[in-house]
């Protein structure tokens, strides 16, 4: 009884370690342009997915909604679906706020402008009295409206179920 007992017992370890070992192996290991190969579209490279511990094949590993690319660049913890929530930098916005603007989520002021915080500031992402786009006549912190380009800052994510609150009438 012992002896198939222990026979059992092997049998059932090696295909644990089996089991475990199969999503490593399925990105080649004997192709050296897979590391970089990112399957998700998230910007990070499957060795980068591995070193961080996220599905290669899923871009928002944590179900948080910011890319799993996006958090490991700003220090984020792309299998923590909390951080997503934090306000890293106290401005106003939560990380998943600032993913979804296209702001640095390490930064208060991401354009360097008089507006102080991103939140309040009316766009972010320009800094005030130095966007290129003012012709003649444009006082400095009045901006045309500006599309932003989808492939740089994607929006594939349904709006933040928390939204702020409306801006306060201009009153000028």
């Amino acid at each position: 009884m012992v002896t198939k007992m222990n026979k059992v017992a092997i049998l059932v370890m090696c295909l644990l370690v089996a089991t475990a070992a199969t999503p490593a192996l399925a990105w080649g290991p004997n192709d050296p342009t897979d590391k970089k190969a990112d399957p998700d579209g998230d910007k990070l490279g499957n060795l980068d997915e591995f070193r961080a511990g996220t599905n290669p094949l899923n871009p928002d590993s944590d179900g948080g909604g910011c890319w799993d690319g996006w958090e490991v660049m700003y220090g984020l913890d792309p299998t923590n679906p909390l951080d997503d929530r934090f306000d890293s930098d106290n401005d106003g916005w939560t990380n998943l706020r600032e993913f979804r603007e296209g702001t640095d989520p390490r930064n208060p002021n991401t354009d360097s402008d008089c507006f102080p915080l991103d939140s309040t500031d009316p766009h972010p992402l320009i800094p005030d009295g130095r966007d290129p786009t003012n012709g003649p006549g444009v006082p400095p912190g009045k901006y045309p409206v500006v599309p932003r380009d989808p492939r740089v800052y994607p929006n594939p994510l349904p709006p933040d179920p928390t939204p702020m609150p409306p801006p306060e009438p201009d009153t000028d």
